[in-house]
């Protein structure tokens, strides 16, 4: 098992961020170091040719002008031509050959390479028939030997008459050489580089990794009963520091739904519970002893009524449930706003009525892009609302107006109140003002809830303004531009 668990380890030091950008440092500083070097060799061979071919072309004006001078001593010309092999030994190693007319060898240096310098048998009338002018032959023979030679020759001239042909020549193996040794130190240089841009990197990678390594302990250590934590800011402004405060963020939004789910499960136990609680122990009490049949009938339609209001909660929390999780199914479609509030307004308005309450409406027709039924819903609930809570003789008005941007919903009622303490958590789940009035008005607390959830998901907003025995305004703001 230990030797799989260091494979596996190894397994992942090769697939991990510090191993890669290591190796990718190496690769690009491997490859630029190759292609510098490639283009310094480039010009060292291209140098190195330039000068032999400068050189050669010096010595041969200098020859050519001093047998030009002594075309009459031979000696004297092939003496000369010694002295000057021996003397550019130190840079060069010169060899030289001198022929007739006729292209017959009159003089040749000691070691000259024939295999190297093939000699042409060059019949120089043909070449030069008018024997006018002068002609530099210049060419590069490759050969076998240490990559060849340099070879430059040129006839002499006296009374516009050739009389001689001068061949001089550089063994170009010495540059060769130089080459090669440039290339083998190569050979030798670039793994080393690549091997200590491996290292190097690797330990740049670590050190500039280590807080990432932080961050990570810091995060697995973070779980259900301390989400209060959060991973430490180093304050340098840097990219780990900009994930350290994402991690954050998302540390902060986890900790708040979780606060919120742990509530609202606390709420849905409490809810259900007492609804539950007050059917079992009117189902006990009715079966103690025997009762009329007027007894049996009370205690069922009290039974039924408490099914109602569990029927009711649950699916309310359908509701808010399948908006939590965007799995609702929506079907958005262009609504002309004022006709549905006025279809929702004429369904309350018998209920209102019987109340003794007031409701109007007023309004200019205004379209949007909407869901019919949670727009109906949203609306249903809020007008339901104000109605509860406006005593008999109270007004609520429901206004629609509009502007570039959005259609904007008032609905205004004389009722109650809220206080300014309770108007940031009316809209949370299960929360009511008052519990016995609401009991008794057959709230669950769930509606300001769902109402929220359904503007949300038209990308609009939901505000409240409200004081005490003065009564509520809750507008709602709805983008009219595509919500979906």
């Amino acid at each position: 098992m230990s030797w799989k668990k260091e494979k596996r380890n190894r397994f992942i030091f090769f697939k991990s961020i510090g191993f890669n950008l290591a190796f990718s440092y190496s690769i690009v500083l491997f490859i630029s170091v190759l292609l510098v070097s490639v283009y310094f060799y480039a010009k060292l061979s291209q140098n190195l040719h330039r000068e032999t071919e400068v050189f050669l072309k010096g010595e041969l004006d200098i020859l050519s002008h001093f047998i030009a001078d002594h075309t009459t001593d031979l000696d004297a010309i092939v003496n000369e031509l010694n002295q000057r092999t021996v003397l550019t030994k130190a840079a060069y190693k010169m060899h030289y050959a001198l022929y007739d007319r006729e292209g017959r060898i009159l003089a040749m240096s000691k070691d000259f390479p024939v295999d190297i310098f093939p000699l042409e048998k060059l019949s120089l009338n043909e070449r030069y028939p008018n024997d006018t002018g002068e002609e530099n032959v210049d060419f590069f023979i490759p050969t076998y030997l240490a990559g060849g030679a340099r070879l430059i020759a040129k006839p002499i001239y006296e009374n516009q008459k050739i009389v001689y042909f001068i061949q001089i020549g550089i063994d170009l193996g010495q540059i060769e050489r130089a080459l090669s040794n440039y290339r083998r130190n190569g050979l030798f240089v670039f793994p080393l580089v690549f091997v200590i841009a491996m290292a190097g990197g690797l330990i740049l990678a670590r050190r500039s990794l280590a807080p990432l390594a932080k961050i990570t302990a810091s995060a697995k250590d973070i779980n259900v009963s301390n989400l209060d934590k959060r991973l430490h800011l180093r304050n340098t402004g840097d990219e780990l520091d900009e994930l350290a405060g994402a991690f954050n963020d998302v540390f902060a939004r986890l900790q708040k739904s979780y606060q919120k789910i742990v509530q609202f499960t606390a709420d849905a136990s409490h809810e259900l519970r007492l609804p539950i609680t007050t059917i079992r122990g009117e189902a006990e009490v009715v079966l103690e002893r025997e009762r009329s049949i007027e007894e049996y009938k009370e205690v069922l339609a009290s039974i039924i009524e408490e099914f109602e209001r569990l029927s009711k909660m649950i699916n309310s929390l359908l509701i808010l449930s399948r908006a939590d999780s965007g799995h609702e199914r929506l079907e958005f479609q262009e609504i002309e706003l004022g006709r549905l509030i006025k279809q929702v307004y004429e369904f309350f308005r018998v209920v209102a009525e019987s109340k003794g309450i007031d409701l109007r409406i007023k309004g200019s027709a205004v379209c949007i892009t909407g869901d019919k039924t949670n727009l109906e819903r949203l609306f249903s609930n809020l007008i339901d609302n104000a109605i509860k809570y406006t005593l008999s003789g109270g007004q609520v008005e429901i206004k629609i107006e509009s502007n570039a941007s959005f259609a904007i919903v008032s609905i205004k009622d004389t009722g109650i109140g809220i206080s300014q303490n309770e108007l940031t958590k009316i809209f949370d789940r299960f929360y009511r003002v008052d519990k016995s009035r609401a009991r008794v008005l057959g709230s669950i607390g769930l509606g300001l809830s769902i109402c929220q959830s359904i503007v949300e998901i038209h990308h609009g907003e939901i505000k409240v303004e409200s004081w005490v025995g003065s009564g509520s305004t809750f507008t709602v703001l709805l983008p009219r531009e595509k919500s979906a």
